[in-house]
């Protein structure tokens, strides 16, 4: 009994030591929080740049009816469009925590 007694606490002191190796190898909350909230400030950025061109060019096709104007506000409608699925991907990653 003391046998076993003894192999069981060794593989029980195993056991603890790889439980915190890996809580010291993996990023706290903090970190991962911290991260994301560069991402979303980044992507905020871009947001902002992107609605101010698209105002800029408004008030251009305003001026005069160019289709080329039509054409960048598309493709920019379309990059928000991208980045805002961006954003609910990474918003579901923090939705899941």
């Amino acid at each position: 009994m003391s046998v076993w007694a003894d192999g069981a606490e060794d593989k029980i002191t195993d056991v603890y030591d790889t439980l915190s190796k890996l809580k010291k190898s993996m990023p706290s909350n903090e970190v991962v929080l911290d991260e994301l909230e560069t991402k979303f400030a980044k992507q905020q950025q871009r947001i902002e740049a992107l609605e101010e061109k698209i105002d800029d060019l408004i008030a251009a096709s305003e001026d005069n009816g160019s289709s080329n104007v039509a054409k960048k506000l598309s493709d920019i409608d379309k990059q928000l469009t991208r980045l805002n699925k961006s954003i609910e991907r990474l918003t579901s990653y923090v939705d899941e925590e």
